[in-house]
């Protein structure tokens, strides 16, 4: 047989197997469509829900996120509906739309096989459960403008064309709006457009080109600038998206960046070995592979600057990883070719024998993971992913809240669960969606409780939620406890408790929602309740709303 119709018949066969992996993506993704928000999700609804009645980011509510990924939840949530299933059909969606261009490059860098397997990676990759796959984190979306830039910038480069370097510009601007670690991304273009000068180049040429560039990068940012400048809010945004989240990202010192890696890269790691792998093989492929060899640059380029935009403040939780995945994939596309040429091209069984382990590499993932994507329920995946963190629960609380306000009320949550917002369709009484900001040791904190206290007193909200759920707070050693103390006396004062839901790993969740139900969970207490209880969320009514 040939090597051009050898060449064919793996192209077909890697067709099929993307088209198979596709189709377990969708099957596996429709699954979980049901899957509850988690915090990030929630504010990111909310604060789309407001823009959609006309109310800014950082105006009545506070994020230290740019606003990009609001403006992207309010068109999710204009096009697809507003719920937490449509969210995630979007999800699914920006998924394989990314996919898509992740073969769109692996084919323009090195050809269609590369593509073809770099789309498939990608695809297996970011359904895993741990990198949170399943839920519409920001990363999702930054790296669809990210790759989606970083490819029109290489067809800029080959063709010459600088109006499509300046889109590629805009594309990685708006990745930036969607989160401040995408300036990574941008880097890694300045780096490549000024590296791929032509022989012929001279000084001025290279530099109207990362000029020209630069300038679509700026362009989205600027805009924004301006909307909040006229608007009248630019200084709140300045603080939360630039002064806070520098403090944020300092808090960790780097000698526990190592640590702190290998807990969070530990189950991406085993969950993707063997992808993982032939990334590795890809790699150090340069040694024997020319075709790679020719592409070095822009491969190993991507690879440092992804890896950088994961580490701002070394948190590196979960679906940070999702910013490397694209060159993950790239990469295991890479090793994968690079191993079939390995193979003798003249003797078939030989040459398959090396398609079928690199097919197996590929399709490995779904098959150690087989309980959590095949078997487990919506409910189990997000205790599994979740803990007992109460995501499930605040469906339906948000109910009852619903059933029990206006549209015109408010409501407040001592706690970070703005989900319960978005659900509920209900403002909050203050600005302040996390407590994680209170709970922080900087200099801030303390004037942030103050602010929240002076909110709720003057908003005087219907319901007033405390979350007794540890990760709802995250206290520090020297966290103020202004807020707790204030909170203790302000609802024994003027709120008296109608609901408790008590949240367990062993059970399921059991919810107390009238008034026989509060008394029996208060005598179950033995008349010792303590709002340090863990693991539950208690609902505070307003006293005087019994008599209107």
């Amino acid at each position: 047989m040939s090597p051009k119709i050898n060449s064919l018949n793996e192209k077909i066969y890697l067709y099929i197997v993307a088209v198979i992996v596709l189709g377990f993506t969708c099957f596996v993704r429709f699954r979980f469509l049901e899957v509850p928000l988690e915090r990030d999700e929630g504010e990111y609804a909310y604060m789309g829900w407001q823009l959609m009645h006309g109310i800014l980011p950082y105006v009545e509510s506070n994020t230290m996120k740019l606003p990009g990924i609001h403006f992207v939840y309010a068109t999710i949530l204009t096009i697809f509906g507003q719920t937490h299933s449509s969210i995630h059909l979007a999800l699914l969606f920006t998924n394989i739309a990314t996919s898509f261009l992740m073969f769109l490059l692996g084919k323009h860098l090195y050809d269609e096989s590369v593509g073809i397997f770099s789309g498939a990676s990608f695809l297996v990759m970011t359904l895993s459960p741990s990198v949170q796959g399943f839920w519409a984190n920001s990363e999702h979306f930054v790296i669809f403008f990210a790759i989606g830039g970083i490819l029109l910038m290489m067809i800029a480069l080959d063709n010459e064309d600088k109006k499509y370097l300046f889109l590629s510009g805009i594309l990685l601007g708006f990745a930036i709006l969607i989160k401040q670690h995408a300036i990574f991304f941008c880097m890694f273009g300045v780096f490549y457009v000024t590296y791929r000068k032509n022989k012929v180049a001279v000084f001025a040429d290279v530099l109207s080109k990362v000029g020209i560039f630069i300038t679509g990068v700026l362009i989205p940012l600027v805009l924004v600038f301006v909307i909040y400048y006229a608007a009248g809010n630019f200084d709140e945004f300045w603080f939360w998206a630039f002064k806070y989240a520098s403090e944020h990202a300092s808090l960790i010192s780097p000698d526990r960046a190592v640590g702190q890696f290998i807990r969070s890269f530990d189950p991406v790691l085993n969950s993707n070995f063997l992808i993982l792998l032939l990334s590795l093989l890809g790699v150090i492929s340069v040694g024997w592979n020319k075709t790679i060899r020719s592409k070095y640059v822009f491969s190993f380029g991507l690879l440092v600057f992804s890896f950088m935009a994961i580490t701002p403040g070394f948190y590196f939780r979960p679906h940070y990883f999702i910013l490397v995945m694209p060159v993950f994939s790239l990469f295991a596309g890479i090793g994968a070719i690079s191993f079939l040429k390995l193979s003798p091209t003249h003797h078939g069984l030989r040459r398959n024998s090396f398609l079928c382990i690199v097919v197996i590499f590929l399709v490995a993932p779904l098959f150690v993971q087989k309980n959590l994507l095949f078997k487990m329920s919506v409910s189990e995946i997000t205790r599994h992913t979740y803990g007992l963190n109460p995501f499930l629960e605040s469906i339906e609380i948000s109910h009852y809240i619903k059933e029990n306000t206006d549209e015109g009320d408010v409501i407040a949550i001592l706690g970070s669960e703005p989900q319960i917002y978005f659900y509920s369709k209900r403002k909050s009484a203050t600005s302040f969606l996390y407590m994680y900001p209170l709970m922080e040791e900087h200099s801030y904190a303390r004037v942030m409780q103050t602010e929240m206290i002076k909110e709720i007193e003057n908003s005087e909200p219907k319901y007033i939620l405390v979350v007794n759920v540890s990760t709802s707070w995250l206290w520090q050693k020297k966290s103020s406890r202004k807020l707790l103390a204030w909170s203790q006396g302000y609802l024994e004062k003027k709120y008296k408790m109608s609901g408790a839901v008590e949240i367990s790993f062993e059970k399921d969740s059991i919810y107390y929602f009238n008034d026989q139900a509060i008394e029996s969970y208060l005598n179950s207490l033995k008349n010792n309740f303590n709002l340090q209880n863990k693991r539950t969320v208690f609902i505070f009514k307003k006293k005087d709303m019994d008599s209107t």
